[in-house]
């Protein structure tokens, strides 16, 4: 159910987390270290302590009875509730070890100056988990606390660490138009496949220092680019050969039809500064 999953040492059990992007929601799976626990929080702090941290905490009010606080601590004390509760909780129960298990569920971005916006980078993410006092407040964490830098946004581990295949059968292409080969299927593809984008008939004026060439070719359907390299010469690239001296960088880029001159439309290469890319 939820898409990632991270260990929170001993201040919970691995928290785990999904994100809804057409909502801009994300929703929280946070269990307790312990099977005593009365209360279950996870949080996002300015520095990976209490002090500056935006928390959400679970509380068995009475046997079977679960709340959730939003709540922000501006020192090193209890966090005091929000005036404006922004989370919401989806289900609470206690697991077969008697742990208290909470699904919850918050914006992105609450709007709220007592909140602290999901962002797209890495995070100090914290939790924690213990008692109730005799008042029904939340007692200290003693031990039952850690934190974890945490891109909640991205998986960053799998988007760096994720290999795509190099190798291409160069007998499978198909030209769909001139420079211009597909080797996949667009409609049939189920990974990601190899397309060619060349400069046909293109020879640099080695008396110009700074040359920029473009050409404008139109996919077949809508796709996805996940990654992209030069190739000169018989098919060098940076991973296998030194780049050479004329070849500095390439861009791709997406132009809505209405920015693109229909004299460029025939794919040939033409000379372009770079403020008018």
């Amino acid at each position: 159910m939820f898409e990632r999953t991270q260990e929170m040492g001993i201040g919970c059990k691995p928290l785990q987390w999904s994100l809804d992007a057409n909502r801009r929601k994300i929703q929280f799976r946070i269990v307790s270290a312990n099977e005593d626990d009365d209360w279950v929080a996870v949080g996002i702090s300015e520095n990976g302590g209490m002090k500056g941290a935006d928390i959400h905490v679970v509380k068995e009010v009475e046997t079977g009875v679960y709340v959730a606080d939003d709540s922000f601590s501006m020192d090193f004390m209890r966090p005091k509730s929000d005036t404006l509760q922004n989370v919401k909780l989806l289900s609470a129960d206690r697991d077969e070890d008697g742990r208290l298990v909470a699904v919850i569920e918050r914006d992105i971005d609450t709007c709220d100056k007592d909140d602290l916006l999901i962002e797209s980078y890495k995070q100090h993410i914290i939790c924690a988990s213990g008692m109730l006092d005799i008042d029904g407040n939340i007692g200290h964490h003693g031990r039952n606390r850690h934190s974890a830098i945490i891109n909640l946004m991205l998986d960053e581990e799998l988007l760096l660490d994720r290999k795509f295949p190099t190798n291409v059968d160069l007998t499978t292409g198909v030209e769909v138009e001139p420079g211009v080969i597909f080797y996949g299927d667009p409609e049939s593809a189920t990974t990601p496949f190899a397309i060619d984008v060349n400069l046909l008939d293109v020879t640099l004026d080695q008396k110009e220092t700074t040359s920029y060439v473009c050409r404008v070719f139109t996919n077949l359907q809508a796709m996805q680019v996940v990654a992209y390299e030069a190739v000169w010469g018989n098919g060098s690239t940076v991973a296998t050969d030194t780049a050479p001296e004329y070849l500095h960088h390439e861009l791709l880029l997406h132009c809505a039809g209405d920015r693109v001159d229909m004299e460029h439309m025939d794919g040939k290469p033409f000379d372009v500064s770079i403020t008018s890319l």
